[in-house]
């Protein structure tokens, strides 16, 4: 489910012309961050995350992005 979400959203941003696609994700989320990586997203940038009362754990929020390089028609 997953994957097919994350690849509706390339082909949406496609249609627009966008040549990248970014996301977040917690470094307290390995699962996630494994399935973005699976379908081509890469590490671009790192922050630390400041928890608050009834936020996820400390850690750090990754910036991901995936190029959308023009796709031609053969």
């Amino acid at each position: 489910v997953g994957k097919s979400l994350l690849h509706s959203a390339e082909k949406l941003a496609r249609s627009t012309s966008a040549n990248e696609i970014t996301l977040m994700v917690g470094s307290f989320n390995p699962g996630a961050r494994k399935l973005y990586e699976s379908v081509g997203f890469e590490v671009r940038a790192e922050r630390k995350f400041e928890p608050f009362t009834g936020s996820d754990r400390q850690g750090r929020w990754i910036m991901m992005a995936k190029d959308l390089p023009e796709q031609t028609d053969i």
